[in-house]
């Protein structure tokens, strides 16, 4: 009898000792658990998930891209959940209470040179030494459903919303109230070319110069639009983001198929229409983005009446105005010509009178066509090709005159004449005198503008690396 109470005593005793310290832990205690999927909602197997904090542990994803880690004591901590093929992803601010379950849902983004990233961060453990700083200063990403809950048809109306970030009318290219007038990207006050624009992440020879003109760009097509402030190691040519970095990310591809068509007018009588889906076929292996957009308006300058109106072009050289409306600029190349002056540096013409256009109707009409191809072939979840086709057409009326094609630089002869007599000429009128003459005619600025751009990108993985290669080209035609 004694024999079988100490036995039973050693029992409690041992229980006592092993489920005091369950019970201390469990009320110390919480847990985590999540799911690890691609963008388009795709589960992701064999994925690598540390957990850092008071306590570090290591996991791997099952089939249906879930983990979990149980029983850690209460606090903060880093999530990073790290695949081949993938960018990685952090999180670390994940908190956990006691005796609850901390949920994440984590999207692993495919690699690829689409979007802007830092590819690489630098840092020293010597003394008196910091992490270097390789990010910008500012990085934004504007949504495509930004640009449709705004209804607008070109990518600079919201960009000009941003902070930093303007897109001015050139004034040597007509009218800036035309749709179709050419737009150039500043930020922070840095000039053109020290801005630089990019398509999914790679630049364009257009772009590398500052003259890149993103109104021909569709908003409807593309997926997003990042907004880098401030020079960093994000875009590939450094030297031309002083200033920053616009990347325009067309329309991807989705697990899921989605359609979409809308029409809309403008209160100048334009309408635009826009076509597009995203989807895959059945298997996830090929999927596809394609998408049809066209604007078309006769903006606000329609058939309006400057007659009674004389421009004048080469005396007085203030900016062309119509009713307060500047319509084009002043030549510049010799500041004010002066009647009755020669200029012997083009030519010795003597400018006896100023030339005038006057008399005709100001139109500010643009129409422009997008068109996007885009598919990606799947042959694994880390592997694929994704090849892809943007083209724009557009053609548009600046609402201005073309003073290149009226100014006496080069081409005096057809604006002023110089009296040569005919054999056998007996008239008062000497040789030599100049003969002025006004222009009745008013001369439209037309733009024509054709571009296209092919883009290719294959990526897999080998074991921990991953390998991404990319091929694209583009023409450009400006009539």
């Amino acid at each position: 009898m004694q024999s079988i109470l100490r036995n039973s005593l050693i029992a409690v005793l041992a229980a006592a000792l092993v489920f005091v310290p369950l019970a201390a832990l469990a009320a110390t205690a919480g847990s985590i658990s999540g799911v690890v999927h691609t963008s388009d909602g795709a589960p992701i197997g064999a994925a690598a998930v540390a957990l850092r904090g008071a306590t570090n542990l290591r996991t791997t994803t099952d089939s249906h891209g879930a983990f979990a880690f149980a029983n850690i004591p209460a606090g903060e901590y880093a999530l990073v959940v790290s695949k081949a093929g993938f960018a990685d992803y952090r999180n670390d601010f994940v908190l956990v209470f006691i005796g609850e379950t901390a949920k994440a849902d984590v999207t692993l983004v495919q690699s690829s040179f689409n979007q802007l990233s830092t590819i690489a961060t630098v840092q020293t453990n010597a003394p008196g030494r910091a992490v270097l700083n390789t990010s910008s200063a500012s990085v934004a990403t504007i949504s495509s459903q930004v640009f449709q809950d705004q209804g607008v048809t070109q990518v600079t109306k919201v960009l000009n919303e941003t902070p930093g970030i303007i897109s001015a009318a050139s004034p040597e290219n007509g009218n800036g109230a035309s749709a179709g007038a050419l737009q150039s990207i500043q930020i922070r006050g840095a000039l053109p070319y020290e801005t630089e624009q990019l398509i999914d992440g790679h630049p364009t020879p257009l772009s590398l110069g500052g003259t890149y003109n993103p109104i021909y760009l569709n908003p409807a097509l593309m997926d997003n639009v990042e907004l880098v402030k401030g020079p960093g190691s994000m875009p590939e040519e450094i030297n031309y983001a002083i200033g920053g970095t616009v990347n325009y990310v067309t329309l991807q591809p989705t697990r899921t198929n989605q359609s979409e068509f809308i029409i809309g007018s403008d209160n100048y009588g334009g309408i635009n229409t826009v076509i597009r889906a995203t989807g895959s076929f059945p298997g996830h292996k090929l999927e596809y983005a394609v998408g049809f957009a066209s604007d078309g308006a006769p903006g606000p300058l329609r058939n309006y009446p400057i007659a009674g109106s004389q421009v004048n072009l080469v005396a007085g050289l203030g900016a062309p105005t119509v009713n307060g409306q500047q319509i084009a600029q002043p030549i510049e190349s010799f500041g004010v010509y002066l009647p009755t002056q020669q200029y012997p540096g083009i030519g010795g013409v003597q400018f006896n009178e100023p030339l005038y256009v006057c008399c005709s109707d100001a139109n500010t009409a643009y129409y422009s066509r997008n068109e996007l191809a885009k598919l990606r072939y799947n042959f694994s979840q880390t592997t694929s090709l994704t090849v892809s086709y943007l083209g724009a057409q557009a053609f548009s009326d600046l609402g201005g005159v073309d003073l290149s094609s009226l100014a006496p630089i080069g081409n005096a002869q057809t604006s002023f004449s110089i009296f040569a007599p005919p054999p056998g000429y007996t008239g008062s009128v000497a040789a030599g005198t100049g003969i002025p003459y006004d222009l009745e005619a008013f001369v439209p600025q037309y733009e024509s503008i054709q571009q296209n751009l092919f883009q290719a990108e294959f990526r897999t993985s080998f074991g921990p690396w991953s390998m991404l290669a990319r091929y694209f080209t583009g023409s450009d035609t400006d009539n």
